[in-house]
């Protein structure tokens, strides 16, 4: 799950989903210490790292 919100991330991890935080560039990175992990745009996502096939 995608959030950018840090109770998002709480909600995702509460609900034993992997939560990816893409958060607003005004918020502290340690908001979202319990993020699995942190990206800043959705471009950077890792795709393949998830078993998911690459950007064509």
């Amino acid at each position: 799950m995608f959030e950018d919100s840090p109770f998002g991330v709480t909600a995702a991890k509460a609900a034993h989903m992997t939560a990816i935080a893409v958060p607003d560039e005004a918020m502290a990175d340690s908001k979202y210490h319990h993020a699995d992990q942190i990206i800043r745009k959705l471009a950077d996502f890792d795709l393949t790292a998830y078993g998911l096939p690459p950007r064509p």
